[in-house]
């Protein structure tokens, strides 16, 4: 199954291989009361309920999903297999367990959840249930990750830079921060990334055309193992 965040729509919603919808979560066209102002995600003034442009979507180990809820909201949201709504949390701000916008996170076989605090510049790493356990700062705008055999979390970093970390927050290395470039296998602004069965690493990118480097308005660089 597929599992989509519709930012502008305020759904998530879970389709099969063929694109046949199976599971909507939160209404369509409606959004949580937040303060959110459209355009701003610092004008959030207050945590909410599903959803408020969520920014992604991961099916746990378990089997429960959580959800990032980040631009016009400040929280994460976990779920069932069934889709039913179990728990929440997070809150605006800088502190501690608070986001600026919440952009994605993955879940270990140990239930711990990273979440990518984009604005605040960190990965915050929390149990099952909410409850901090550590914050990694070494981190430029993290923008996606993805869990690689429940041992290492590979990152893509809004700051021209993909990262590889282990999962006690040490970063392995990284590639790209030296500024942004049309070149080949390096980035302007990585924004997504997946790693498939054999290794192979794709990154997706949204591109700064307005400061002179240009790879057309979206790019995908996939980068195999020797």
């Amino acid at each position: 199954s597929i599992w989509c965040t519709d930012d502008m729509n305020h759904t998530v919603r879970k389709f099969d291989t063929n694109g046949n919808l199976l599971l909507t979560l939160g209404i369509p066209g409606v959004y949580s009361d937040t303060g959110y102002d459209g355009r701003d995600f610092y004008s959030v003034k207050r945590a909410g309920p599903p959803f408020n442009k969520p920014t992604k979507a991961v099916v746990a180990p378990s089997g429960e999903l959580y959800v990032t809820d980040g631009y016009g909201n400040a929280r994460v949201h976990g779920f069932s297999v069934e889709g039913k709504h179990l728990i929440s949390w997070g809150e605006p701000g800088s502190g501690p367990g608070q986001f600026v916008l919440p952009h994605s996170i993955a879940v270990d076989g140990q239930g711990k959840a990273y979440v990518a605090d984009r604005e605040n510049r960190r990965i915050q790493v929390f149990h099952s249930k909410g409850e901090l356990v550590k914050i990694w700062t070494d981190v430029q705008r993290p923008m996606d990750m993805v869990l690689v055999e429940d041992k290492y979390l590979f990152m893509a970093e809004a700051n021209h830079r993909v990262s590889i970390w282990n999962l006690d927050g040490e970063l392995l290395v990284h590639w790209g921060d030296e500024g942004p470039s049309n070149d080949a296998g390096l980035f302007i602004t990585p924004h997504t990334i997946a790693v498939d069965s054999r290794g192979v690493l794709y990154v997706g990118e949204v591109c700064d055309t307005g400061a002179g480097y240009d790879r057309g308005s979206r790019a995908v660089q996939k980068f195999v193992p020797l």
